[in-house]
């Protein structure tokens, strides 16, 4: 593969992940990929210098084939191998299908015993998987596009009172919501700065009757009903108590206290219901007290856990903000996007991203099962980025 900027010879680029965006380092500049696309694009570059590189047509684009193959391989660097696994995924985007299986809505209406369910989202395969904590598929729907019912790299999960989902589809600038066996029911949202517009959306919850969705790009939190009508609008770009810089996982607690992590301040603040900033948990560091990226989050009890991405951790707070734990010492996690408890309380189960895979931790911290690995097949993953659990 030859830059398409300089010209010159690049075997296998090197990358860097910070929280969801990936860049691309050669000859010491960092460009920003634009997967969004078919051929991922280095932001900020002519236009005329974006043109897939020079391989056989059937064996597909350049660029994806390496990005791919980084995050699946990062080793397997020869030519042959990277055409393969290109044209390996160039096939597999006609091959996503909704699976109905006719036990799964009596699992998750009526779920016996501790054998849990989780609903992700498996981000770079654009679709959502439903396993049992045996790794065992459900359902699975979904497949790369913007037409309804397709994602373009989906980001975060919601399973609603009804049973069904709601999904946080990032690069398309929508949500959709979906029935309890996969099914498409409707979508509001397109790609602005406006009121009801997002740029670049992550985290969503919902909390009496109303959803409230991380407009990341735009730095602010929106509040819809349940219906997709616009109730409210806060946040704006800044560092002080307040504001917001690049929001990306809510949790809202009965009395409507709202927590939400931001990846760009590398914090998690705390807002009053009407969207006051109250306080503010951490800073940026590699400190076991501090955060780089935090990404998804949940609340147990008196503590926060959260998903520390650039610390590759996870690391447990007092709501007051004092650092008791860090699990994920020895290379455990690479990226980990979200983290949830099982109904009980005992499991803590992360979405271990550039792993591609969902690990379960015990009580104490300690892995006690994995589910997944990269792959295009139901039950494999591609960064997976959230999950919800009953």
């Amino acid at each position: 593969m030859n830059c398409l900027h300089c010209g010159s010879e690049i075997p296998m680029p090197d990358f860097i992940v910070d929280g969801d965006m990936i860049y691309l380092i050669h000859r010491g500049r960092r460009f920003l990929l634009d997967v969004s696309g078919e051929v991922p694009v280095l932001v900020g570059l002519p236009e005329e210098t974006l043109q897939p590189a020079n391989i056989p047509p059937d064996e597909g684009p350049a660029e994806e084939l390496i990005l791919k193959t980084y995050r699946g391989r990062p080793s397997d660097s020869n030519a042959g191998s990277l055409r393969r696994e290109a044209a390996r995924h160039q096939r597999s985007q006609s091959e996503h299908k909704v699976l109905k299986n006719s036990p799964f809505q009596d699992q998750i209406i009526e779920n016996r015993g501790r054998n849990y369910l989780l609903a992700t989202v498996d981000s770079g395969n654009h679709r959502s998987q439903c396993l049992n904590t045996s790794g065992q598929v459900q359902l699975f729907f979904g497949g790369q596009g913007s037409s309804p019912g397709r994602f373009c790299y989906p980001k975060k999960i919601l399973r609603d009172r009804d049973c069904g989902f709601w999904i946080t589809d990032s690069r398309n600038c929508r949500i959709q919501k979906f029935t309890a066996t996969g099914e498409f029911e409707f979508e509001f949202g397109k790609q602005g700065s406006e009121p009801g517009e997002f740029s670049y959306l992550s985290g969503i919850f919902c909390h009496q009757e109303r959803i409230f969705v991380a407009d990341t790009l735009n730095h602010r939190l929106q509040i819809f009903s349940r219906e997709g009508e616009l109730i409210g609008i806060f946040g704006s770009f800044g560092e002080a108590t307040g504001r917001l810089n690049r929001p990306y996982g809510i949790v809202v607690e009965n009395d409507g206290t709202i927590w939400v992590t931001e990846l760009g301040n590398h914090r998690v603040q705390r807002f009053s219901p009407d969207g006051e900033g109250l306080s503010t948990i951490s800073s940026f560091g590699r400190q076991d007290e501090c955060l780089n990226s935090p990404a998804g989050l949940a609340l147990h009890g008196d503590e926060l856990v959260v998903a520390d991405s650039g610390n590759h951790r996870v690391k447990r707070f007092s709501r007051t903000g004092k650092f008791l734990k860090s699990y994920g010492q020895g290379g455990c996690f690479n990226t980990p996007m979200d983290v949830a408890f099982e109904p009980e309380g005992e499991g803590l189960w992360v979405a271990d991203s550039w792993n591609h895979r969902l690990v379960r931790l015990g009580p104490g911290g300690e892995v006690t099962s994995t589910i997944g690995g990269f792959g295009r097949s139901p039950g494999l993953f591609d960064t997976p980025t959230s999950m919800v659990i009953f």
